[in-house]
């Protein structure tokens, strides 16, 4: 994305290992268009599903992806 012009990289101030991703004015001006098409796939996986599944399985997945960072740092503990 950085070869086409869509991200630069800037050092991150006080860590000169760190580079931030910057969206490049090129790409600013896809995001409106990439949000729309965001949404329109939202619709069709969700489609027929009533919405309170929809947010019964957003919540269950949030569940599993806090479970799986706390293991993360469990696991990251024992290393120490």
């Amino acid at each position: 994305m950085e070869k086409n012009g869509y991200l630069t990289r800037e050092s991150v101030k006080g860590d000169a290992r760190k580079k931030r991703l910057v969206p490049t004015e090129k790409a600013e001006g896809l995001r409106q268009a990439i949000l729309e098409d965001i949404k329109l796939s939202e619709k069709r996986m969700e489609k027929g599903i009533p919405e309170e599944d929809v947010t019964t399985c957003k919540h269950v997945l949030y569940q599993v992806l806090q479970n799986l960072i706390e293991k993360h740092k469990e696991e990251g503990k024992k290393d120490e």
